[in-house]
C-alpha cells in the first residue's frame, strides 16, 4: 500500500481531514515494509497512528496531549508539497519516502525527507514555510 492511501486511512481514522502530520515513517526494509506511521497534530493533542503496509488495517494509535493548534502550522508549505518537493529532487526511479518529520518546529522549522531508491538513500531538508531545498545528499 503506497503512502497516499495510507495517509488517507490514517486521517479517516482519526475524524480529521485537517490534522497537520507531523512525522512520518514507513518501518520495515527495503521491499518488506511493516507499517506507516503517522504522527499526526490535532488541537491540544498529538495522534500516532500505524496502518499496516499491506492489508490497510489499523494497527495502534495513540494519544498525546499538547498545547499546539492545528492552526499553528498554517505558514507551513505541509506533509504533501513536502514530499512532491523532494521526490522533484530525486532522479532515480522505483523512490519511496520512508520518513518525513518537521523538525524546528517553533523557530527555523524544515522538513526532514528520507527517500530510498534500490540503490540510494537521500537526505533532504527542505524550508518549511518557503518550500526552497536547504540541504541534499
Amino acid at each position: 500500500m503506497g503512502l497516499k492511501e495510507a495517509k488517507n486511512i490514517a486521517l479517516k481514522e482519526i475524524n480529521n481531514e485537517n490534522g497537520v502530520i507531523v512525522d512520518y515513517e514507513l518501518e520495515g526494509t527495503w521491499n518488506k515494509y511493516i507499517h506507516h506511521d503517522f504522527d499526526i497534530q490535532l488541537d491540544n493533542e498529538k495522534r500516532e497512528v500505524k496502518v499496516d503496509a499491506k492489508t490497510g488495517d489499523i494497527v495502534e494509535i495513540e494519544s498525546k496531549e499538547n498545547n499546539h493548534k492545528i492552526a499553528d502550522y498554517d505558514k507551513y508549505i505541509g506533509f504533501d508539497k513536502a514530499i512532491d518537493i523532494a521526490l522533484d529532487n530525486i532522479k532515480d526511479k522505483n523512490d519511496i519516502i520512508t520518513e518525513l518529520d518537521l523538525e524546528n518546529h517553533n523557530k527555523g522549522a524544515y522538513y526532514k525527507v528520507e527517500v530510498r531508491t534500490e540503490k540510494r538513500e537521500y537526505d533532504i531538508k527542505i524550508d518549511a514555510e518557503n518550500g526552497k531545498v536547504i540541504y541534499k545528499e
